[in-house]
């Protein structure tokens, strides 16, 4: 029997924001693009010695580090000023999706045990929302594990007292992460809102 429903945010709880973030990024330049922001929310180049992102929602770097490698593969000069504003830039990617955040709230009200498992780190981390919804809250940042690693699943499974895995049920927007929570006994549900508008995938 069902009793924990465990939710993803981004993709799940959070629609895409595109307009307001290449909004605020051409605040400071012009030119600026979504292809730009994506290239600088997950920075990679060749050689790297450091998966900046991997670390920074693992909570194991700080946003200084993360936020100077985003100005290197955005071809930016790596200045403070540079750097906060892509921190503004990036406050804006959590943009909740209400009717999630509706069925969360009905979900709780019936008495099922809600919760957040989620990919996250201290700048897009936010306290409103499903956050402020949900009875708990797990984030990458915070336990330095992430999806789909099972160690996450397994701090989900400790942290809202599930001693049976199979009364949790999970969605996330990554079938990657869906599948890794049925390896380790939990109930998946795929949000496919990669493939779909987010209307249609709810």
């Amino acid at each position: 029997m069902i009793r924990y429903i465990s939710f993803d945010i981004g993709g799940v709880a959070s629609s895409k924001n595109r307009e307001a973030i290449v909004a605020k990024g051409a605040e400071r330049w012009p030119d600026f693009t979504y292809s730009d922001f994506k290239r600088m929310f997950i920075p990679q180049w060749k050689g790297m010695e450091k998966d900046y992102w991997r670390l920074f929602q693992n909570g194991l770097i700080r946003a200084e580090e993360y936020l100077s490698a985003s100005m290197y593969t955005g071809k930016f000069p790596d200045t403070n000023e540079n750097r906060q504003h892509f921190r503004a830039v990036l406050k804006l990617f959590t943009h909740w999706y209400q009717p999630v955040l509706a069925v969360a709230q009905d979900l709780k009200q019936q008495g099922y045990h809600t919760s957040i498992l989620t990919n996250n780190n201290e700048i897009l981390f936010a306290e409103d929302g499903l956050v402020a919804i949900v009875d708990t809250v797990v984030s990458s940042h915070h336990i330095h594990a992430s999806k789909p690693d099972r160690r996450a699943y397994e701090i989900l499974l400790e942290r809202i007292g599930a001693t049976n895995p199979g009364d949790v049920l999970f969605t996330d927007d990554k079938e990657k992460n869906v599948k890794a929570a049925e390896q380790a006994g939990i109930r998946g549900y795929h949000f496919r809102s990669r493939e779909l508008p987010m209307n249609e995938a709810f």
